[in-house]
This record gives structure tokens, C-alpha cells and sequence, in this order.
């Protein structure tokens, strides 16, 4: 009898349905999970967790000089962070890109959790740097967000995460800084000169400010958007059931190096 032949991985594109919320002064939306298989989801997500601290050549340049079980357990204990509040607020950061890459079309060329000192550091500077690149005379699209990440209920998060982006906005030109010296590192040289370029001080572009809140389905808040008094931005909430067990369980897969398994 011949081999059925592999099942795809779920597309995260999937996991994730968008609605609309009205009655606010500021663009509101939610964030809900669809229907999917636990398996597939952990699978995914630990390839996208892993995406995210590291590019696909150096994990596959590292496998053939230490090995996949040398590998893997180097990734476990030098790239993932450890369990606490740096792993949580990083998983939100990585749902938050995959929204705005997946779902809302953004291009975000450098994904920052890749430099940081140490598996368990917090990083500066904004969250997430996003663009949709427009020649002229159309304008260029940045988006700056802010992401807070919270397994139980914590009704000012939203404020807060809305007063902190205010505050960082300011750190815009040294964040693009810090993506052309990345993107020319790594020999990206024509998109780093399109990321350099919004730092002329003629340079002309819109600028759109994301909050994201990834909090567990059963503990928002009901004053979450309520106590966001900013009107000029878009704040997502993002609903997701058990989160803490999944954040743990999504780590373990990542720690497994499924991307170059499976």
C-alpha cells in the first residue's frame, strides 16, 4: 500500500479571525482563536517561535557542524529565553509581528528578538518597526507597536501600553538606525538603503501606531479598550484560551527544532 503523504503544516495564517469593534474614538479590533488541531498549532508555533530568535541558514549551518541533538540543546539554553515574564512578553511581540505580517500585510525586515545579549534580556526601543514600502508619489506605510503580553486580568494594560508607545515614538529614527546597520550586515543592501532613506529629515511617510494586548481568553477585562484614552491608533486585542499552558507548551516544540524535521 503506498505512503500517504506528509500532512502540511497548519498555516498560522489560520489560527487567528479578526472583528471589528465599534463605539471608540480609536480603531478597535479583536483577535480570536478559529478552530484548529492542539498538534498542529504547537507545531506551528514553535516554528515561528524559532524564526524569530534565529535565521534559517545559521540553524542549518550549525546543524551540519554540531548535530541535532548538540543544536537543539543549544538553541534551548543560549537562544530561547527561559520561563518567566521575558519568554511571555516575547511570545506576544512574535503574535503580534505575525499579525501584522500574515494578516495585515506588513514587511518587517529585521525581527529584533534575533540580537539580543542574552536569551532572558529585554530589548529597547519600540516593540516592532513595520512597513509597507510605496514608490513615489505614493507614501511609504510605518507602523510602530507596542505589545503587552498578560496571562491573567490587568485592565490598564491597554493604557498602558498605549502611554509607553506615545513615549517611544520619540526612538523611531533610532530604531531604523539599528535596521540598517542589521540589514546591511547581512548583505541586504538595497532594503536597507529603503529604511535609511525615511531618516532624510525631507523624507515623507504615514506613520500608523499599533497596540497589541495578548492576553488569556477567560481573564480580559471588560475596561481593557476603555481606559485607552490615545485616539490615534489602533488597539488589538488578542483572546487566547489557556495562554500560559500554550506559551510553554509552544517553547517546548520550539526547543525541539521541528522547522528542520519536519
Amino acid at each position: 500500500m503506498p505512503s500517504q503523504p506528509p500532512t502540511p503544516p497548519m498555516d498560522l495564517a489560520h489560527w487567528l479571525e479578526l472583528e471589528k469593534i465599534e463605539g471608540f474614538s480609536f480603531a478597535a479590533e479583536q483577535w480570536t482563536e478559529c478552530e484548529y488541531e492542539k498538534d498542529a498549532l504547537l507545531e506551528a508555533l514553535g516554528r515561528e517561535i524559532t524564526t524569530n530568535y534565529a535565521d534559517r541558514e545559521w540553524l542549518e549551518r550549525r546543524l551540519r557542524t554540531m548535530g541535532y541533538e548538540r543544536l537543539a540543546e543549544h538553541v534551548r539554553h543560549t537562544v530561547l529565553p527561559s520561563p518567566g515574564n521575558t519568554r511571555t512578553g516575547d511570545f506576544g511581540e512574535i503574535v503580534a509581528t505575525l499579525l501584522l505580517r500574515r494578516l495585515k500585510e506588513f514587511f518587517v525586515p529585521v525581527l529584533r528578538l534575533r540580537y539580543k545579549d542574552s536569551p532572558d534580556a529585554t530589548q529597547r526601543l519600540l516593540d516592532i518597526v513595520a512597513f509597507k514600502f510605496r514608490d513615489p508619489p505614493t507614501r511609504t506605510l510605518v507602523a510602530i507597536s507596542e505589545v503587552k503580553t498578560r496571562t491573567g486580568s490587568a485592565p490598564g494594560i491597554g493604557a498602558e501600553a498605549a502611554s509607553q508607545l506615545e513615549a517611544a515614538e520619540k526612538d523611531l529614527p533610532l530604531s531604523l538606525s539599528f535596521m540598517d546597520r542589521r540589514l546591511n550586515a547581512e548583505g541586504k543592501h538595497w532594503l536597507a538603503d529603503r529604511v535609511v532613506a525615511l531618516l532624510d529629515p525631507d523624507a515623507k511617510f504615514d506613520l500608523e501606531k499599533h497596540v497589541f494586548v495578548v492576553t488569556d481568553a477567560d481573564a480580559l477585562h471588560a475596561d481593557t479598550l476603555k481606559r485607552i484614552t490615545h485616539i490615534d491608533l489602533t488597539a488589538s486585542l488578542v483572546l487566547v484560551k489557556d495562554l500560559a499552558k500554550l506559551i510553554a507548551d509552544a517553547y517546548e516544540s520550539a526547543g525541539r527544532l521541528r522547522d528542520l524535521t519536519g
